[in-house]
């Protein structure tokens, strides 16, 4: 079957999930008829077609990629009326001989629904007769055959009984945005409809769709770079096998190239916003094939590729080994299943993010799982300039012709209100029952009111995970570095042994909740003012935790904050924890507790102690660590760079020096402040690194 040719209408195709499993899932909370308009008033409207028996709009995927699927994304409709008839215009308009057209219908003579098929007649396949069901609900039928989702083939077909038909709704283009704004006022939800074109459905890049993704540096006729399969695949005279299986699969594809792939976005509520999406980078770039495209190598050094919004991004990482090499042989694969007979050279028109969006979608054409290597940018959106609403520049970044990037299935999710605070947090300095007790499934700004001392190595430990570029580096700097409690060193049993941790994964978390960690801070505070800080927290448990938050109160504003964290087990108190080889133990405390035991192992002002005494300094998001078999002497703190062993500190074998270690005390042992500083304090007698000052 030769089926579809080049893409002529523009594509209007919203997004509606990002991080989607089934339909069902994330449009079961929204009554989609409430918002929806009579299919007699609709003609002529743009439109989404709505199924409220499976919750999901129409879509386009499976074979050819036209085939009509439910999605949370929907492709925006045109309702078209000729006397009796009604008939669906989508978006994308086949050239074929036998199908020319752009319309909804039954394909040949079996009963699977294509979006790309020919302008109906009265008895044609894309003639629909809509029959009212319920208010503003209707059953749609050709020739007596109803439209039904087939919940096993994961498509829509066409042989339903009337007893058994899916029941459709129509919503209008202006509602469906106005439901989308309307629902992230509440703080939660996933608004990627107003991303336009995010699945690079094929052939939708050309000029007519500049309208919605832009390009810097970047021309699509002459440059390298992509966003679907070749429009040449599936036509009169090419590979029609090949666009069968894999026209559903497209991604974003720049190779040497410089520039910026962009969409933007106007009438945003101020607050924090997730943009996603699925993407790797290939500093390889050495798929080479003799007489095809990519005959020239373009490797680097390293990612250059960026997914931003505003002036927030996330460098876009490789993948790890034995992902790469199933991308490879995916490539590979394809590339050698093209034909080249004479004049038919199906192999020049091959394009590597065809196999790329086959790997990120893991073959499924219909409902594919896009967690899969997931990128997340964090951006507060602010108020434009004489207006209560913002804007937002989405996309990717490539700063450097070398490698090759791949991006698919843009996403951007409402976090909250920055104005409000609405966040959660550990206060290193609050006593045990200052810790939060809520759980934490949504993402929220986490704050972790602690100072540090600058290029000196910390404990850390932390009741959430972090990932490194976006989370860790935006709180902590750029040239924050890491590492990791491993226990007992092998190669030297009298050392305390901790390993480097990779802080440019964008993937996984580099900081694990209720980890043993030692951080170099290269940052300060976000907020760095010995003063109060208020902000609001909400109890997801409360059925009106959307209107009724919480205040908290920490007493020293020194605040480190991390953008879209989430924390669905709670925050503990305090745990102890073996270590990686389970030789050591570590005691964890999201508080100030009262002491770190004699013979236990602190870090405290960068240097390492055996404790001689108690130690009543300690404090939360710190640990300490004792043997699990206790031996006698000391042992010292090494880290493992790759290359040996190197000393973080000789081993100190006494108490730190007073409680001044962390801050300034009266001399009956209150702290009042949380640096070192004896300025605005009241006229007294204070306690700094053991010694005695008279503020005067």
């Amino acid at each position: 079957m030769k089926h579809f040719n080049t893409f002529l209408t523009v594509m209007f195709l919203l997004v509606w999930g990002g991080n989607i499993q089934s339909a069902k899932a994330q449009n079961s909370d929204i009554d989609w008829t409430q918002n929806a308009i009579n299919f007699r008033d609709a003609v002529d409207k743009n439109v989404y077609l709505y199924n409220k028996t499976h919750n999901g709009f129409l879509n386009a995927g499976g074979t050819y990629g036209m085939q009509a699927v439910l999605n949370p994304r929907g492709i925006r409709l045109t309702l078209r009326q000729n006397g009796e008839i009604y008939y669906l215009e989508g978006p994308v308009k086949n050239e074929s001989e036998n199908n020319k057209g752009n319309c909804i219908g039954i394909i040949n003579l079996n009963n699977d629904i294509y979006i790309d098929l020919a302008v109906p007649t009265k008895y044609s396949r894309t003639a629909l007769t809509l029959t009212a069901s319920g208010t503003n609900t209707f059953t749609i039928n050709t020739d007596g055959r109803y439209y039904n989702y087939d919940e096993t083939k994961r498509y829509i077909i066409a042989n339903g009984r009337e007893n058994n038909a899916d029941e459709w709704c129509l919503v209008e283009a202006d509602d469906y945005q106005n439901v989308i704004f309307k629902e992230s006022e509440q703080g939660r939800y996933n608004i990627s409809g107003l991303i336009l074109n995010s699945r690079f459905i094929r052939n939708v890049v050309t000029q007519e769709s500049e309208a919605f993704w832009l390009t810097e540096g970047l021309h699509y006729d002459t440059d390298d770079y992509c966003t679907s399969i070749d429009p040449k695949m599936g036509t009169e005279d090419s590979n029609d096998g090949y666009a069968s299986e894999f026209g559903a699969f497209g991604c974003l594809e720049m190779g040497h190239v410089e520039g910026r792939f962009y969409q933007k976005i106007s009438g945003l509520r101020p607050g924090l916003y997730a943009v996603t999406a699925q993407a790797f980078f290939d500093t390889n770039d050495k798929c080479t094939y003799k007489g095809g495209a990519y005959v020239t190598p373009n490797p680097a050094e390293a990612s250059n590729a960026y997914l931003y919004a505003n002036d927030a991004e996330t460098r876009i990482t490789t993948l790890p080994e034995n992902d790469y090499n199933t991308f490879k042989r995916y490539v590979d694969e394809q590339y050698k299943s093209l034909t080249n007979n004479g004049e038919t050279n199906d192999k020049q028109y091959f394009r590597r993010n065809v196999p790329a969006a086959y790997f990120l979608a893991q073959g499924n054409q219909f409902s594919p799982d896009e967690t899969f290597h997931r990128v997340t940018t964090y951006v507060t959106v602010t108020a434009d300039e004489g207006s209560e609403t913002g804007s937002l520049e989405l996309g990717v970044r490539k700063d450097a012709v070398g490698g090759r990037v791949y991006v698919d299935n843009i996403s951007l999710y409402y976090i909250g209100n920055e104005d409000e605070h609405l966040s959660f947090g550990v206060d290193a300095y609050g006593d045990e029952s200052s810790v939060d007790t809520y759980t934490y499934e949504k993402e929220y700004y986490f704050k972790l009111s602690r100072k540090f001392n600058l290029n000196q190595w910390s404990a850390l430990t932390l009741p959430v995970d972090l990932t490194g570029q976006q989370q860790v580096k935006e709180a902590f700097g750029d040239e924050v570095e890491l590492c990791k409690l491993y226990g007992e060193n092998p190669n030297n049993h009298n050392q305390i042994l901790f390993e480097p941790v990779d802080i440019n994964n964008t993937y996984d978390a580099v900081i694990e909740a209720n980890g043993c960690y030692l951080v170099k801070v290269k940052a300060n505070a976000k907020f760095n003012e010995n003063a109060k800080y208020t902000f609001n927290k909400r109890n997801e448990a409360d059925p009106h935790y959307e209107r009724d938050p919480e205040e908290v109160i920490y007493e020293h504003g020194y605040i480190y904050e991390f953008t879209g964290v989430s924390c669905p087990g709670g925050i503990n108190k305090q745990g102890t924890l073996p270590s990686t080889d389970g030789k050591l133990n570590y005691t964890y405390f999201n508080y100030h507790p009262e002491y770190a035991p004699k013979g236990s192992y602190v870090m405290s002002g960068g240097n390492m102690y055996h404790l001689t005494d108690n130690w009543e300094s300690l404090i939360g998001t710190a640990w300490y660590i004792t043997e699990a078999t206790p031996s006698q002497g000391s042992l010292t703190f090494v880290i493992d760079n790759g290359n040996g062993t190197t000393d973080i500190n000789g081993i100190v074998t006494e108490t730190p020096a007073g409680k001044a270690a962390e801050g300034v005390y009266t001399i009956n042992g209150q702290k009042v402040a949380s640096d070192k500083s004896l300025n605005d304090l009241p006229k007294g007698i204070y306690i700094v690194n053991g010694k005695k000052y008279i503020v005067r």
